[in-house]
């Protein structure tokens, strides 16, 4: 009795196979075959060329079977490689396998019998009219999802359900089959994440926020990639788009209303503001730059981190500079780009005004105590899971090395044993560095938790004190629209801080050797850049001994510091 091995295809999961193995079985029985065996490609396209079964499929011999037997030509058939199709039918014909398509049972493609005209001319047909109809349903398919969509904004149309969201069962009928309903969890991830960038942070921080807290989302880590797809989302702001081009010069877009979980404004505001923190987040270590894309020369553009060497105590010397690198005979080069100011001054001096600002009550109010000690609170329990995680993780190595001596013992050769030594140092040496990630987690852990005891234990002023270069920064970007230094000499000059809800502070800055003096200019006082003379603007005088309309900046130390009336700032000098 000959041998039959059946190919069995389905394109969708949904789909079952039980009627292509009937077809089968009956062929077997009607022609005095004996099935040995079935080759399954479950839930998949026959577009792709790589599936598992194809290329089972292709490497068959005599030796395996005398049979091949498929439902249909278009099981086996690529959409739009008709040539290809042919070619595959030749090949397994002439390995010594006859094949049968039960769509034309009574046709039997001989083993090692190359095809004839007739018989190519009949696959060729058959395989165009099979690529023709897959065509026209999935154009139908196509259509009818956008027909749907247009009817019920929250039909679940696509196998790919977005996040933010879960599929369940129209409880109003069967069409659509599934709808779209919020998920609370992820929502909340969601919100988090625009919540986020419009208190000032970036991709990185972000990533780090989720990551430090073993945040997975769908059982994936968030990843900067992951976060700018959910940011550029219309989903969330209430838009629901799809677009179908399939055989279509020109695309059928449909666009149906959805409740927004982000305000239009608030995602707005979000994606342009993510997209100017990319460009402002400073990532170097040696040079970082709390204030890259917020300091600008007296040109417009962007200030650099420059680094001039050493002074005389052996202290690295950097400063602020205009990026510009145009020659001087090039009509766009820089006028100003001589100006340089201190690089530790001006980050201290603009930090310093933050204080200041946030004391006096004004409009930026910095973040509270308790939501820091939350937020390290949840860091916390991330590195615990994680570090549980891989605890885990080296308990199933330690099995596998288990295992491992087993088969070393009992092994029957002296290349075995050296191949299974070789494999237990791989799973020794891995075991070694997860048990240093615990090590470091635990670390960690600790340093946490003595950071939360320290905010306990501090008020608001030690805990602005004590913030990180990079905690500036995020405070920077989140309140400060640009920073500008107008140099008036060597040794004096204006900052002019101008912040995004619309405040502009002018801070006036004389260099001493010993101890630089930083005031902040009154309300009602600017600065004409043009002459750089300070323009008063002040009732009855509020600067006291100060005459005239406008004074130099010389003026203004003098007589305020004879007068003790200058409001300084509380400068941290430990840098010098």
């Amino acid at each position: 009795m000959r041998r039959a091995i059946s190919y069995i295809r389905v394109s969708t999961t949904s789909q079952h196979i039980e009627r292509q193995q009937n077809k089968f079985n009956d062929y077997c029985a009607l022609n005095d075959l004996n099935p040995v065996g079935e080759i399954i490609d479950f839930g998949i396209s026959g577009a792709k060329a790589d599936r598992e079964g194809y290329l089972k499929l292709q490497q068959l011999t005599d030796k395996n079977t005398d049979v091949l037997v498929v439902s249909e030509l278009s099981r086996l058939s690529r959409q739009e490689e008709i040539l290809e199709t042919v070619n595959k039918i030749q090949s397994i014909v002439l390995n010594g396998i006859s094949l049968v398509f039960l769509d034309d049972p009574n046709k039997i493609y001989e083993a090692n019998k190359p095809l004839d005209l007739t018989e190519l001319i009949i696959l060729l047909v058959g395989a165009f009219r099979a690529a023709q109809e897959r065509r026209e349903i999935k154009r139908k398919n196509q259509e009818g999802k956008q027909a749907i969509l247009r009817n019920n904004p929250y039909a679940v149309v696509d196998a790919k359900v977005p996040f933010g969201y879960k599929a369940i069962y129209n409880p109003n009928g069967n069409r659509p089959k599934k709808v779209l309903i919020e998920d609370e969890e992820e929502i909340a991830y969601i919100k988090q994440i625009y919540t986020m960038v419009l208190e000032g942070g970036t991709l990185g921080t972000i990533q780090r926020y989720f990551s430090n807290r073993n945040i997975k989302f769908r059982g994936h880590f968030v990843d900067r990639n992951l976060l700018s797809v959910l940011l550029s989302n219309v989903l969330y702001k209430g838009i629901r788009r799809r677009t179908q081009q399939f055989d279509r010069e020109v695309p059928d877009v449909v666009e149906v209303r959805i409740n927004p979980i982000i305000s239009e404004s608030d995602w707005d505001k979000a994606n342009e503001m993510i997209s100017s923190n990319q460009f402002k987040i400073s990532t170097g270590n040696n040079y970082f730059n709390p204030l890259k894309g917020i300091i600008r020369c007296r040109c417009g553009r962007a200030m650099l981190v420059k680094d001039k060497g050493k002074d005389k105590k052996g202290t690295k010397k950097m400063v602020y500079r205009c990026s510009d690198t145009s020659i001087k005979a090039d009509p766009i080069h820089c006028t100003y780009n001589t100006d340089e100011v201190s690089y530790h001054l001006t980050n201290e001096a603009v930090f310093a005004l933050l204080k200041f600002v946030n004391s006096n009550e004004q409009s930026i109010m910095l973040e509270q105590t308790e939501n820091k000690i939350q937020s390290i609170q949840e860091e916390i329990v991330g590195s615990k899971q994680i570090t549980q995680s891989k605890q885990s993780e080296i308990n199933h190595l330690k099995e596998q090395n288990q295992i491992l001596v087993e088969r070393y013992i009992n092994a029957s050769s002296q290349t075995i044993a050296n191949a299974i030594q070789v494999r237990q140092i791989e799973l020794e040496d891995s075991i070694k560095s997860k048990k240093k990630e615990i090590a470091d987690l635990n670390q960690k852990i600790i340093q946490l938790q003595i950071r939360i005891d320290t905010l306990k234990q501090s008020n608001k002023d030690e805990i602005m004190n004590n913030l990180t270069l990079e905690e500036r920064a995020s405070l920077f970007r989140k309140y400060l629209k640009e920073v500008n230094y107008i140099p008036v000499t060597l040794m004096q000059g204006f900052y002019k801080v101008q912040f995004l809800s619309g405040y502009n502070v002018y801070i006036a800055v004389r260099k001493t050797a010993k101890s630089p003096i930083i005031a902040v200019l009154p309300n009602g006082y600017i600065v004409d850049e043009s002459t750089n003379e300070i323009i008063e603007y002040y009732d009855n005088g509020n600067i006291a001994n100060i005459k005239g309309d406008r004074i130099t900046i010389q003026d203004y130390f003098n007589s305020l510091l004879v007068k003790n009336k200058l409001v300084t700032l509380d400068i941290d000098y430990s840098w010098r």
